[in-house]
């Protein structure tokens, strides 16, 4: 799911949109960082089991 444009300042973003899934579901979701110069680059893929 995409999000607006955020203003990464160096901390923490918490999330607070709930979907409901299953005991069991892997949920991840991926930083991706807009590059001054151009293009984006990938900050992890954090993952979780609900």
């Amino acid at each position: 799911m995409n999000y607006p444009t955020y203003t990464y300042s160096g901390g923490n973003r918490d999330f607070s949109y709930t979907w409901p899934v299953p005991s069991g579901t892997n949920i991840c979701a991926e930083l991706w960082y807009h590059k001054p110069g151009g293009g984006y680059s990938s900050y992890g893929l954090p993952c979780t089991t609900m």
